[in-house]
């Protein structure tokens, strides 16, 4: 997640999607690199530090929390945490501002680091969440702080400072879908990936999953972690251009129905008076209408696969819908 975020073209769809609710203000041009290695010191201390995107867009500096780091757990000191970030990025311009000072030798002496006159380039934190559980931390600095025994005086001078998380598995569809395709894609899956009839809906009424970038599913395949997927990801990636999601989909399930079928005639018995038909066949059909109606087809739609896939029919399609279809 993190190489992919930090290709300037995702990068910029991201925050089309993210700041401007879908409108395509952004492009690849305009995000610029800048360097994700922070070094303070600190009495004399050096700490570095290391973010895991850093852009600059637009004379804004943004760094972005994505990948391993805090997706599969809620932080509850983000908002400390998030502030340190940009507290840290500030304190990086000025000691920048300060020996660019000192290289141009100039003779008038100042205990300041900054003139009045220099500006810093505002800096914002970003958390991309992507974890199961909904992300219930505080959403600001107050929201940690202890104010028991504090009085409106005293709170009115306590600084505060917010959190912005983008919860993907909690944020509403539609919210999502503002995203260009291929993020609102891959936000989808993350969400749904547990849901496969949900997924299978999405899949099936949106044009949008029919044209995902090769990168796109590879690193969502990745982060999903699903061994089944991953072995027919590598069919794909020796196909250029884009991906038919729906299509390969459609992979997924007939790769799971000749599962099906390689085990039962593994088990070398037939059945019965069913002349030809092994117990492979048997087991391979009601794991294919298992999985078709597991991802939303109905039976109609079911009954045209089966026959298709097993030559089959339309009398014995309609015998192994009534018995293996849940109406349920």
């Amino acid at each position: 997640m993190i190489a992919y975020y930090n290709d300037p073209g995702h990068f910029a769809d991201l925050m089309n999607g993210w700041i401007y609710r879908g409108e395509k203000k952004l492009t690849a041009e305009q995000i610029q690199e800048t360097d994700s290695r922070y070094t303070t010191e600190t009495n004399r201390k050096y700490r570095t530090r290391y973010r895991d995107i850093a852009k600059r867009v637009k004379n804004i500096r943004v760094v972005l929390v994505v990948g391993t780091e805090i997706q599969s757990y809620v932080d509850y000191s983000m908002p400390v945490r998030g502030m340190d970030y940009d507290a840290v990025e500030y304190k990086r311009q000025i000691s920048i501002i300060k020996n660019r000072r000192k290289s141009k030798k100039a003779t008038k002496l100042s205990m300041s680091p900054l003139a009045k006159e220099d500006r810093l380039i505002p800096a914002i934190t970003l958390v991309l969440y992507m974890g199961e559980e909904p992300w219930d931390a505080a959403d600001n600095l107050h929201e940690i702080l202890d104010f028991s025994n504090v009085t409106d005086e005293w709170k009115e001078y306590i600084q505060n400072y917010k959190v912005h998380v983008l919860d993907i598995c909690h944020t509403p569809d539609e919210r999502l879908m503002e995203f260009p395709n291929d993020i609102a894609s891959m936000f989808l899956f993350i969400k749904y990936a547990k849901n496969k009839k949900k997924l299978a809906e999405l899949v099936h009424s949106s044009l949008g999953f029919s044209e995902l970038e090769n990168d796109t599913v590879s690193t969502l395949l990745n982060y999903m972690e699903d061994p089944q997927v991953l072995k027919i990801k590598k069919t794909w990636e020796t196909k250029g251009g884009k991906i038919d999601m729906r299509s390969a989909l459609g992979e997924i399930y007939e790769d799971g129905v000749a599962i099906g079928e390689k085990r039962g005639e593994e088990r070398g018995i037939t059945i019965g008076e069913k002349r030809g038909i092994t117990i492979g066949k048997e087991y391979g059909i009601s794991s294919m209408l298992e999985l078709l109606q597991e991802l939303g087809y109905c039976e109609d739609d079911a009954k045209f696969h089966l026959k298709s896939k097993f030559q089959l029919s339309e009398q014995a399609a309609d015998r192994y819908i009534k018995k293996y279809w849940d109406r349920k």
